[in-house]
C-alpha cells in the first residue's frame, strides 16, 4: 500500500497550506494570509482576532479569494503590504486593491479599493472584524455612531439572542478595554457597521460587519460599482505593559490522566450515497458500538419508504437503534398513518424520534403532539424531541415549542463564516457553550446535537437556487478533509468537549 502526500494525509490536498508571513512593527505584530490579518498582537499577546475583506452571494456563501501581485515590505518597525484580490464564481465578479500598513506606536490601517466587474447579487462586501469571546466577554463597550453620538454597551456573558448586539446598530467606531489593559479603538470607514455574537454558529468570536442588517437583502450591485472601506485600529495602554511574549509558532498536545467522564449516547447518520453497506464496512461500523443511525424522512419525497427499508435494514445489521428525523407537511395525518403502516412492515427499534414540519418554523404544538400520539406505541419509551434541523442561531430566533418535546434539538457544523482549518479548530471549545445556553433557553431541558458534520448540510438562509455538485466532483455536503487527520483531529475534538 503506497501511503498518500503528507499533505493529503494532513489535510486532505496535495496543494501546501497557504503562506503565513508575520509581520512586525515594534510591539504590533500580526500574520497575513491569503488577504487577511490573523492574531493582531500587542508586546505578543492578541488584542483582535482577525480583519477580513468578504465577498458573500445571494445565499450568504463566502465566495473564495485569488490573491496577485502580493508585495510585503517590513522592517520591524513599521509594515506595508499590498494586493490585488479577485472574488469570481458563477455570476459573481468582484476584484479590489488592498492595503496594510502598520506602524511602531501601535496603528494600523487596512483598505480596500474595489469594483464589481459585472452586475450580480450580494448579501455583503466588505470588511469583518473579529473580536475574540475569550478576551471580550461581558466587558463594557463605547460606540461613536456616525450622526456623532455616544453609546455605551456590554458584550454579552450568555450567546446574544438579538442581531445586531444591542448598542452596536450603528458604529462609526468601537472602543473596549482588553482584559489585558489594553484600550482598543477600531474606527470603520465607508460604511455603517454593526456586530453580531457568532457564537451562534459555534465561532469564538463577536463580529463587526458592514451593511446594516436591516436594508434590503439581497442587493444587487451593478458592473462598475465602487467599494471603498477602510478599518483603522489603535492601542492605548492604561495599565504597566506585561512582560513581552515571544511568537512562537508550534502546537502542544497533553493527555491528562483523570476521568473524562462518562460519554453521551453518539450515532452516525445514514450514508447519503444511496448504496447498502458491504460486509467489512458493517464490522468496521460495529466495533465503534454506536448508539443508533439516524435517517430523515421528507415525506415531500416519494423515496421516503425506500430510505427507511434502508435505514431499518443497516440499524438491525449494526446491532443500533433507530433516530428518525421527520419533515411533516400540512398532509400530517396522513403522512403518520403511512409511516405507521410501513414501521409494522418492518418492526425497528426506535430510539429517538426528531418532528420537523417543511413549513412551520419552528412545529406548531399541535403538529408535534399530533406526532406524538400518533407514533408512541410503536416504539414505548421512544424519545420525541424538536427544535430545528438548521443550527443554534435558528433555536434561539423561533425558539421551538417545549411542550409535548422530551428534548431540544439543533445541529452543529464549524463552516458557516469561514472555512480555513485555523477557524474550523477553533470552533470547537463553543460547542459546549451552545448546549449550556440552549438549556438555559429551555428551562434545563436535555439537547441533542444532530447532526455534528464538518460542512453543511444545507443553507438555511437561501434566498435563491444553490450551486449542485458537478460530475466527477465530491457531493457539496463533503468535506475532503473528512478523509485528513484535520478531519479525525476536529472529530476526536468535538466528542471531547
Amino acid at each position: 500500500m503506497i501511503a498518500p502526500p503528507l499533505n493529503v494525509l494532513y489535510y486532505g490536498r496535495e496543494e501546501p497550506p497557504a503562506e503565513q508571513p508575520h509581520l512586525r512593527a515594534g510591539h504590533l505584530s500580526a500574520t497575513f494570509e491569503q488577504g487577511q490579518l490573523l492574531n493582531i498582537r500587542w508586546r505578543g499577546q492578541e488584542v483582535l482576532h482577525r480583519i477580513y475583506a468578504a465577498v458573500r452571494d445571494r445565499n450568504w456563501g463566502t465566495l473564495p479569494v485569488q490573491i496577485s501581485n502580493l508585495s510585503i515590505k517590513n522592517d520591524l518597525s513599521t509594515f506595508a503590504v499590498t494586493f490585488d484580490a479577485r472574488h469570481k464564481e458563477n455570476e459573481i465578479d468582484f476584484a479590489w486593491k488592498g492595503r496594510i500598513e502598520g506602524g511602531d506606536g501601535g496603528r494600523l490601517r487596512f483598505s480596500m479599493e474595489g469594483e464589481a466587474l459585472s452586475t450580480f447579487l450580494r448579501s455583503r462586501i466588505g470588511f469583518c472584524i473579529l473580536h475574540s469571546v475569550d478576551d471580550c466577554a461581558g466587558k463594557p463597550f463605547g460606540v461613536l455612531r456616525p450622526d456623532g453620538t455616544e453609546v455605551t454597551g456590554v458584550f454579552p456573558e450568555a450567546i446574544a439572542l438579538d442581531a445586531p448586539v444591542p448598542g452596536t446598530e450603528a458604529m462609526k467606531a468601537l472602543r473596549y478595554e482588553t482584559s489585558r489593559g489594553v484600550e482598543l479603538n477600531v474606527q470603520f470607514e465607508g460604511d455603517v457597521f454593526q456586530m453580531e455574537d457568532q457564537r451562534a454558529w459555534t465561532d469564538a468570536t463577536f463580529k463587526s460587519f458592514c451593511t446594516p442588517l436591516e436594508l434590503p437583502c439581497p442587493a444587487e450591485i451593478p458592473r462598475g460599482t465602487k467599494v471603498r472601506q477602510a478599518v483603522v485600529f489603535s492601542v492605548n495602554e492604561h495599565r504597566s505593559p506585561a512582560v513581552a511574549l515571544s511568537w512562537k509558532k508550534e502546537i502542544v498536545i497533553s493527555q491528562e490522566g483523570e476521568d473524562a467522564g462518562t460519554m453521551p449516547a453518539m450515532g452516525l447518520g445514514l450514508a447519503t450515497h444511496g448504496d447498502p453497506l458491504t460486509g467489512r464496512e458493517i464490522e468496521r461500523l460495529r466495533a465503534l458500538n454506536m448508539s443508533h443511525l439516524r435517517a430523515d424522512l421528507d415525506f415531500g419525497d416519494s423515496g421516503w419508504r425506500v430510505q427507511l427499508q434502508r435505514a431499518c435494514v443497516e440499524a438491525r445489521e449494526l446491532g443500533w437503534g433507530l433516530e428518525l428525523a421527520l419533515f411533516l407537511s400540512d398532509s400530517a395525518e396522513r403522512e403518520l398513518s403511512s409511516l405507521l403502516h410501513a414501521l409494522e412492515q418492518q418492526r425497528p427499534r426506535v430510539c429517538r424520534w426528531l418532528i420537523f414540519h417543511a413549513l412551520e418554523h419552528p412545529i406548531s404544538e399541535r403538529h408535534l403532539l399530533l406526532a406524538r400520539s400518533s407514533l408512541e406505541r410503536s416504539n414505548p419509551g421512544a424519545q420525541f424531541g424538536s427544535g430545528t434541523n438548521a443550527y443554534f442561531y435558528q433555536l434561539t430566533r423561533f425558539r421551538a415549542p417545549a411542550l409535548g418535546a422530551d428534548f431540544i434539538c439543533f445541529s452543529i457544523q464549524p463552516q458557516e463564516h469561514s472555512s480555513d482549518s485555523g477557524s474550523i479548530s477553533e470552533t470547537l471549545k463553543m460547542q459546549a457553550v451552545v448546549v449550556t445556553n440552549a438549556r438555559r433557553l429551555f428551562d434545563s431541558r436535555p439537547v441533542s446535537v444532530s447532526p455534528v458534520t464538518l460542512k453543511p448540510r444545507s443553507n438555511p438562509n437561501a434566498t435563491g437556487p444553490q450551486a449542485s455538485s458537478q460530475p466527477g466532483q465530491l457531493p457539496m455536503q463533503v468535506d475532503v478533509r473528512q478523509m485528513s487527520l484535520l478531519g479525525a483531529c476536529w472529530t476526536l475534538g468535538s466528542i471531547s468537549i
